[in-house]
């Protein structure tokens, strides 16, 4: 691959063009998956300022949030009340279903440049992307046969090594399940997991899933409390979840949108209802910082944090 991109940048010295054939260039990425697939920044620079500034994006889906993206617009979406990098990820509102929204887990964990897909926020639909493979669909009412009338697969998705586990939760039976599919093969089916030493109650509330890329963490003390800000903590070994221990953190509401772990052992919660707020507690539970923001979501890639700040289908890193 070095080879192709030093022909290629050979080319464009002495002819000024940059020309692709049969394949896909990638700058500081073996495997692009895109024409051309950067993995690493990209920057615009000019010597004017301007009042109106031009667009450097236009997504072309006219049922997109944002049609048109700037420096300005991005700050006239975000405001200056949550410290931000210039790394967005975009979940792809419809990459998956053109006719849909796609819904995405209200907590993430991915170790790799996966795409998950939940095309409604009611939907049996499991839309998965992995690396340069197809997009894959699967019927989750065969792996957990409910009624859709109080169903979502919302409750947290987390992709660690070749697996993808799914949080599910049907309304009707107040039931959480965890099912574990080969991410390069969904439709293999499901592996329901099993719970020692604490088992995920049934509860009213809807628990969210998370990892910090080794344990798994639940809210609600995985069903067994009325309150989101108890975290339990689980080890995993196959499909089995062994309890590790318990942790009340912060105040009842910190966690009920949506939470993430990192590896040092700090909670960053999601609060609702009235204006959302992202709170840092430390692996003790004091509380470090609060910031007001618009994220519905987080997410934690490989323990590099981001909320959705500009709305449910892009993420944008943040200062930990």
């Amino acid at each position: 691959m070095k080879k192709i991109l030093f022909a290629v940048s050979i080319l464009f010295v002495f002819t000024n063009k940059l020309f692709a054939q049969d394949g896909r260039i990638g700058i500081n990425i073996d495997e692009p998956m895109a024409t051309l697939h950067i993995h690493g920044t990209l920057r615009f620079g000019s010597p004017y300022v301007s009042l109106s500034p031009t667009y450097v994006l236009t997504l072309d889906n006219v049922d997109s949030n944002i049609h048109k993206l700037s420096v300005d617009s991005l700050n006239r979406v975000l405001g200056n009340s949550i410290q931000t990098h210039p790394d967005i990820v975009g979940w792809g509102k419809h990459i998956f279903n053109p006719l849909s929204a796609g819904i995405p887990p209200k907590a993430l964990y991915r170790d790799q440049i996966d795409k998950l897909g939940l095309p409604q926020t009611h939907s049996q639909y499991l839309n998965l992307q992995t690396g340069v493979l197809p997009i894959q669909e699967r019927d989750l009412q065969l792996d957990w046969p409910v009624s859709l009338s109080d169903f979502n697969a919302q409750g947290g998705a987390v992709f660690l090594g070749g697996y993808l586990y799914i949080g599910m939760i049907y309304g009707v039976t107040a039931e959480n399940r965890i099912y574990r599919y080969d991410k390069n093969n969904i439709n293999a089916g499901g592996t329901r997991i099993s719970f020692s030493g604490l088992a995920l109650s049934n509860t009213n509330n809807e628990i969210i899933m998370t990892s910090d890329g080794k344990d798994f963490f639940f809210s609600y003390n995985a069903g067994n409390s009325p309150n989101d800000n108890v975290i339990a903590k689980y080890s995993m070994s196959g499909t089995v979840f062994t309890y590790i221990s318990s942790a009340t953190v912060g105040s009842v509401g910190d966690f009920s949108r949506s939470f993430l772990v990192d590896t040092n052992g700090n909670y960053y919660g999601l609060s609702v209802p009235g204006n959302i707020q992202l709170k840092k507690f430390s692996p003790t539970g004091a509380l470090l910082y609060t910031i007001t923001t618009p994220a519905q979501y987080l997410l934690n890639w490989s323990n590099d944090f981001y909320s959705s700040g500009i709305g449910q289908y892009y993420f944008e890193k943040f200062n930990k």
